[in-house]
């Protein structure tokens, strides 16, 4: 009931499943984003080619739990004033998604 309530409400956000599926989920993981070793390991062959690829002292391999500092030296600007984001987290990711949900139901974007 969702799904057709999402779709009739907001079309665009609707092929979002379709678009996924066909640039990322099929052609990087087979098809196979279940897996969660498959994913990781998909994750860590790419890794490792783009630090093959790139010469070191222009890639940074970066942690978001590294914090402003390695980013900011790397980009050679200053540490921003502000604490660095903790806002990509599972949890909060979901508690948030009924909301989301029903925005898209309700104002159709």
């Amino acid at each position: 009931m969702i799904r057709w309530m999402v779709a009739r409400r907001a079309p665009d956000f609707a092929l979002y499943p379709r678009m996924a599926r066909a640039t990322f989920i099929d052609p990087v993981f087979g098809g196979r984003l279940d897996d969660r070793d498959h994913v990781i390991e998909v994750f860590e062959r790419h890794v490792a080619e783009v630090r093959a690829a790139i010469p070191a002292g222009r890639l940074l391999v970066f942690e978001p739990g590294d914090g402003w500092e390695p980013l900011c030296a790397f980009l050679g600007v200053a540490v921003p004033d502000v604490p660095y984001p903790q806002v990509n987290e599972r949890a909060a990711f979901r508690r948030k998604r009924p909301r989301r949900l029903a925005r898209l139901i309700l104002r159709g974007r």
